[in-house]
Parts: structure tokens; sequence; C-alpha cells
């Protein structure tokens, strides 16, 4: 399991060689969450009014990559 801390809140996520899996998201005071799966992909979003931070994970014909995006 990986923990992902963001502005917005926290992710944690089981990846394994094939497959990422959300265990958990909490948002932080003021954000809301959004969690959007896909067969190779999955998103977190964490909602604010002037602030956004995604955990975006991928695993299409590759191992899975994780990354953090602020904005």
């Amino acid at each position: 399991m990986r923990s992902y801390a963001t502005k917005g809140g926290r992710a944690a996520l089981s990846v394994t060689s094939g497959k990422v899996r959300l265990v958990s998201a909490i948002s932080n005071p003021g954000y809301a969450t959004r969690v959007t799966p896909g067969a190779d992909w999955l998103r977190v979003d964490f909602l604010g009014a002037d602030h956004t931070s995604s955990v975006i994970a991928t695993w299409y014909e590759h191992d899975p990559v994780v990354r953090v995006y602020e904005y």
C-alpha cells in the first residue's frame, strides 16, 4: 500500500504489478472527493473552491505509475 498526501487530502492505494486499487480517500477540510475508475487507470480528485489535487494511476501495458498533480 502507498499513501499520497496532497494539499486537498490523502489517497491510499494498493499497488500491485498489474493493478491499482483504492484503499481510502480522505479529503481535507474545504475539499470534496471524487473517484473516477477506468479499465487501466484510477483517478482521485480532491476538489476545493480555488484548488484541485489529483492522484492519477495508470497501468495500461506497463507497471503501475502514480502521479500527483496540484492545480
